[in-house]
């Protein structure tokens, strides 16, 4: 029990028999040497678990080394080589770091003693001034020097993400200045390439051009004589049609006269030269056969060529194309009797008959082919003019498809320049379009590259602020929830100072709601109702900050402006807000627990009723496999992580004992919200009017950038 208050004396009253049959302990307060010792140890095992990595199982520490085997250990030591010297300058780096971990330690922990000390001699003035009574409990240090790590590591990482996010920004900035320069680069050397692709690509056009005007003449001038040529062709084609048909009026009487003579046979022939005296029609057809033959026309050299093996022979392949013109005469001459025809010479003789046919044929076929004989001069002429046409316009053509040869070819050269050209164009058009965006980029992001430097070297101060930070906020946290803004201003000036004196780099100006929040959530506690005033602006920091220590907040609000923040605040995550006279108190509370829905108990009193002890407590049952569980009643339900509780009272000046606050904080397990309850008290300062939101605004960003 706390002797505070009136309880105690009230329960000895009523039962006087306590006094003799009990034995008091009274606990004092924590003297500074228990307070110093506890937070040394705690401030050395983070460090130590911060620092010390886990040792291989090579290295073995060299005062187990020591241990039992001391002697032999030393002489190996004095006898080793370079190896075992660097392990002894190992051992002395640990045991300096060692060293400066328990300075380090000894200092936070002398800070956080001062700072609890401050705390109780400001609730004494608090009291003396104000009449309102604050309790600063070991429970309070404890928690003071859990939340000094706690802060200070997620400060820490967030403003080094913060800083790696701008720093990789700046990185990618020069990154893509440096590309830009290349792309200019790359972009000056494509221009003079182009400009020589575009001039090639122009003479080359021109020749081309010239090229295939000189094609298409030379094409021209050949279809000429091609044409020339088929004329020529056709005229020849036409004489030599005429001369065949006056040659083809000969040759029926030719081939009959050919056939007569493939009809005779020796016994003809040896029948025809027997006769003694031969018959009138037989000389004569002899005669002629004779003077065809270049022989005498006589009948004893008609009898001799008739012996002849050879005369057939003779007889069909007789030259008959060159019989000259007196030949022909002569023969006109002979064939001028009527009666030689071969009916009636073949009265006479069958063999005479057949010759007699060959004569006449010949000279028929003889007539003709001189009539035909200029047609055939002239055919001649004109198929060596067609042949000297032809070799000339085969020479022409061959020359015409060198001609377009050369023309395709550069015509295939102008096309790949073509587009060795628009390539390049293409190229140096998307290079152009590229520098154009990114220089766009580049120059937008100027004044951003410039905001970006400046805000990471206002990271790099605040870094290095960072500890003497996560030590104010912390005992912010932990001891100004129940002063109002001039005894925390005071608390604020006297922590910086000790935090100085202890060789810990804080901030002159530190201003609590630049440290734990930021000017956006600032803004939207300005819309939900929160005053504007740093007090108000601190005590919203204290609410949304209870968390970090497991605990809900008590907020003492006579004019019920934070009890209207925390409705608009939560009202998106469903708030329930009840009295302490709810007739379903215990169901709703069971329930909000089960799904995870804030809850606002408003108008509580001066002490805590019993019914809140079992959600204030937080007694846990834990079912493996499943959420933690508290018990409600007689009842375990399921605690949601989402769950969270705010007490509000009306009371202008309560008075908490301290009872209160050790039984709503009388869980000691770690890592979820509810396990731990606080009671911080704040009281909204009254009479401040809100600014106008434009004007908050921009104080916000100007305290944000200081």
């Amino acid at each position: 029990m706390s002797p505070a208050g009136s309880a105690l004396r009230e329960r000895l009253r009523c039962f006087p028999a306590l006094l003799s049959c009990c034995s008091v302990v009274f606990f004092d307060s924590w003297s500074k040497e228990s307070l110093s010792e506890v937070a040394r140890d705690f401030f050395s095992a983070q460090a130590s678990a911060t620092q010390d990595a886990p040792a291989s199982s090579s290295e073995v520490p060299f005062e187990d080394k020591v241990s039992g085997e001391s002697e032999s250990v030393w002489e190996e030591v004095q006898t080793a080589s370079g190896e075992n010297e660097s392990l002894f300058e190992k051992r002395s780096r640990a045991a300096g770091e060692r060293e400066d971990v328990e300075a380090n330690a000894q200092r936070r922990a002398y800070l956080c003693v001062q700072m609890h000390q401050s705390a109780i001699e400001t609730s004494k003035a608090f009291l003396t001034q104000l009449n309102r009574p604050v309790y600063v409990t070991p429970k309070c240090f404890l928690d003071l020097i859990g939340l000094v790590v706690k802060l200070k590591n997620e400060r820490q990482d967030a403003l080094q993400r913060q800083r790696s996010l701008l720093s990789a920004g700046l990185t990618r900035l020069h990154r893509t200045n440096a590309q830009v320069e290349k792309l200019r680069e790359e972009l000056e050397q494509l221009k003079p390439v182009l400009e020589t692709k575009k001039i090639e690509s122009e003479q080359l056009l021109a020749t081309v051009e010239s090229d295939r005007a000189a094609a298409c003449s030379e094409q021209e001038r050949v279809a000429a004589e091609r044409r020339l040529v088929m004329d020529q062709q056709q005229e020849v084609s036409l004489l030599q049609s005429d001369a065949q048909k006056d040659v083809d009026t000969a040759m029926p009487a030719l081939e009959a006269a050919l056939a007569s003579l493939d009809a005779l046979d020796k016994k003809d022939l040896t029948e025809m030269k027997s006769f003694a005296k031969p018959p009138p029609l037989v000389v004569a057809t002899m005669e002629v056969v004779n003077l065809l033959l270049g022989e005498k026309a006589d009948w004893d050299t008609a009898r001799k060529v008739l012996s002849d093996s050879g005369l057939m022979t003779k007889l069909k392949n007789y030259d008959k194309d060159h019989i000259s013109p007196g030949l022909l005469k002569k023969l006109d001459k002979l064939l001028q009797r009527s009666d030689y025809t071969p009916e009636q010479v073949g009265k006479q003789s069958v063999a005479a008959m057949s010759l007699c046919m060959w004569t006449l044929a010949i000279q028929t076929y003889a007539k003709v082919a001189r009539e035909v004989q200029p047609k055939r001069e002239k055919l001649a002429a004109m198929n060596e003019m067609l042949d000297r046409a032809n070799a000339q316009l085969a020479e022409a053509e061959e020359k015409l498809s060198l001609v377009m040869a050369k023309v395709q070819a550069m015509e295939e050269r102008l096309a790949t320049l073509n587009a060795e050209k628009e390539k390049l164009l293409e190229e140096t058009t998307l290079c152009q379009q590229r520098l154009n965006r990114a220089g766009i980029l580049t120059s937008g992001l100027a004044d951003e590259a410039a905001r970006w430097k400046n805000t990471i070297s206002i990271l790099n101060e605040q870094l290095v602020l960072v500890e003497g930070d996560a030590f104010l906020s912390a005992a912010s946290i932990c001891y100004c929830g129940p002063f109002t803004g001039r005894f925390r201003g005071m608390l604020h000036a006297s922590w910086t100072e000790l935090a100085k004196h202890s060789g810990i780099a804080c901030a002159d100006n530190f201003s609590l709601t630049e440290v734990l929040s930021d000017p956006i959530e600032l803004r939207d506690w300005d819309l939900q109702g929160l005053p504007s005033d740093r007090t108000s602006l601190e005590s919203g920091v204290f609410v949304r900050s209870a968390g970090k220590l497991g605990r809900a907040p008590l907020v003492i609000d006579p004019q019920q402006q934070a009890k209207k923040w925390i409705k608009n605040r939560e009202s998106e995550n469903g708030l329930r807000v009840l009295d302490l006279s709810h007739p379903k108190l215990q169901t709703i509370l069971t329930s909000s627990v089960r799904v995870g829905q804030p809850v606002l108990l408003e108008d509580v009193g001066e002490s805590l009723p019993p019914i809140l002890d079992s959600v204030l407590l937080l007694p846990r049952v834990r079912t493996v496999g499943s959420n933690p569980k508290i018990k409600i009643g007689d009842k375990a339900v399921e605690l949601d992580p989402n769950f969270s509780l705010f007490l509000s009272t009306k009371l202008a000046n309560p008075h908490y004992l301290p009872e209160v606050a050790l039984k709503v904080g009388s869980s000691s397990r770690r890592g979820h919200r509810d396990d731990r309850v606080l009671l911080i008290l704040s009281r909204p300062a009254a009479g401040r009017g809100r600014q106008a939101s434009s004007v908050y605004s921009r104080q916000l960003q100007l305290s944000h950038s200081r």
